[in-house]
């Protein structure tokens, strides 16, 4: 009857050793959070209680990931990343991420972009460039070349950071959407056209925040 009485008890404490393991860390409590004009390479804030001081976590910006440079029990600090744009911010711990606030990027004004057209006086043959101004100095930086082009219709969408142009001839269906994006200076083009050849097509961009 003893050794019966052994086996039971040793048999509750090694579920209760079981039970412990699978315990959940405890999340922490944050109010939810809106940084308003924030710049990239900012150290924020974000302020709760119960943080892990020797956690592993992880904050993004809209999607794009943080640095964390601090961890206290009522507080970390994160370095928003190169790159970030207006959204969305998450804290991702234990396996579970919580949207926790928004920010809001501060635009970067030391900086202008332009479309430059040069035509040729003779020839009268048209280029286009992209290109990045220091106000400064005047000087230029040619991000983009696109050959033989009439028309541009930009627009800068400050939720994305990209521009977005749609270039092309009059009278012709070759109407090409440019998208630069200002986060990594990669883009990309998409052409346009039109089914019906007895149309011209103009475009004019919309974008919405």
């Amino acid at each position: 009857m003893k050794r019966i009485l052994f086996v039971v008890i040793l048999a509750m404490i090694m579920s209760s050793c079981s039970d412990d393991e699978t315990i959940d860390l405890l999340q922490p409590v944050i109010e939810t959070i809106i940084l308003e004009d924030v710049g990239v390479g900012d150290i924020v804030t974000i302020p709760g209680k119960d943080f892990d001081e020797n956690g592993i976590y992880s904050i993004k910006f809209n999607d794009l990931d943080g640095k964390i440079t601090e961890v206290k029990s009522t507080y970390l600090k994160v370095e928003v990343p190169k790159g970030a744009t207006s959204g969305d911010i998450t804290l991702t711990y234990d396996g579970i991420t919580t949207k926790i606030g928004s920010i809001k990027i501060k635009l970067d004004i030391s900086t202008l972009y332009a479309f430059k057209t040069i035509e040729e006086k003779e020839s009268e043959n048209e280029t286009s460039h992209l290109i990045r101004i220091d106000p400064s100095d005047g000087s230029e930086t040619i991000l983009q070349t696109i050959a033989d082009v009439e028309s541009f219709y930009p627009v800068y969408d400050k939720v994305t950071n990209r521009i977005y142009a749609v270039c092309g001839n009059e009278g012709e269906d070759d109407d090409k959407l440019i998208i630069y994006d200002l986060s990594d200076n990669t883009h990309s083009t998409v052409n346009l056209t039109s089914d019906n050849e007895n149309q011209y097509i103009r475009y004019e961009l919309v974008i919405a925040y």
